[in-house]
This record gives structure tokens, sequence and C-alpha cells, in this order.
């Protein structure tokens, strides 16, 4: 019984003692400085590239994202800024960054240039 004691004991000494600081490998999110520097081609479309267009492509009935002048339509009828900003409930199943929000917010402040 006392081996079986030590052994335990040696072993939970080498787990707990193998722990490390996991936040230090951890990528800091980057923070958008400048909106001039946003672009559709840039930031934007990778986004709804990554988020939107899984659905909201050329087979989805009047809400094609997948073209600027698609995603320019649903900017002009105010959909776009309701659903991820107001509503939030866009992307549905996963939600945007701080970062990518102040991206998508910047160029909507712009006036949604196709650059």
């Amino acid at each position: 019984m006392k081996k079986i004691v030590v052994a335990f004991s040696v072993i939970l000494i080498i787990i707990t003692s193998c722990t490390y600081d996991k936040s230090k490998f951890l990528k800091p999110e980057p923070v958008l400085t400048d909106c001039d520097l946003v672009s559709y081609s840039k930031d934007i479309e990778p986004l709804l590239s990554t988020y939107c267009t899984n659905c909201h492509n050329s087979n989805f009935v009047n809400y094609d994202l997948t073209t600027h002048a698609g995603v320019k339509q649903k900017l002009d009828n105010g959909s776009l800024r309701d659903r991820v900003f107001e509503r939030k409930d866009m992307p549905g199943y996963c939600e945007l960054t701080e970062c990518e929000l102040k991206k998508i917010d910047c160029w909507l402040n712009k006036g949604a240039p196709d650059n």
C-alpha cells in the first residue's frame, strides 16, 4: 500500500509540474488604427468569404454577397448593417472579433467603396 501511495504521489507531482502558461503562446488580436487603410479587396471581401458566402452566394435568392454589387445592394437597403451591428445575428454561427467589426464599420462609414 505504501508503494502505491508513493507512486501516486510521484505521478501527481510530475503531472502538476508540467503545466505552463499558455497565454504567452496566444497571438494578440491585431488592433485597427487607421480606417483609411481598410479596403474592400484586402479586408472586407476576405471577411465575407470566410463568414458569409458559404450561405449568401449566387444560389441564395436576393442575397448574394460574393460580389461588391451584391454587398452594395444590402448596404443600400440597410439590411447588412442591421444584421451585423444592430441585431447581431449575422454571421449566425459565430461572432466577429472587435477588429473585424471595426474594419466593416470603417469601410461602411467611407461609403463602402469597391477598392
